[in-house]
């Protein structure tokens, strides 16, 4: 009788041992799908909020690049599209002026 009794109380901790244990691993689950789908929800929405601020952006730099004075210089301006860094590229005939403007002076000093 006693070991009956003992085996009913061991079979009920070990379902609620087995049930603690489910539950700990859907919270686990629950808690990846939940940090995935927050991730989607911050995609999109600052697709939304900064889809505006990109064209401003570049709509800027189209129009700096097409001032004359950066065409006649042959400066290239390439920007990030979330406007995180501008590259300045200068062309290879500045260059070379350069080099012969720094020969010049040392020929001459």
């Amino acid at each position: 009788m006693a070991l009956s009794i003992l085996l009913g109380l061991l079979y009920c901790g070990f379902i609620i041992f087995q049930l603690a244990l489910y539950n700990i691993i859907m919270g686990v689950v629950m808690a990846v799908y939940w940090w995935r789908l927050r991730k989607v929800a911050s995609s999109v929405i600052k697709k939304f909020l900064d889809d505006s601020r990109k064209k401003q952006y570049k709509a800027y730099f189209r129009r700096v690049k097409e001032q004359p004075c950066f065409q006649k210089l042959n400066i290239e301006i390439q920007e990030h599209d979330e406007g995180k860094w501008i590259e300045i590229h200068l062309s290879e005939a500045v260059d070379d002026d350069r080099e012969e403007i720094e020969d010049s002076d040392d020929v001459g000093g």
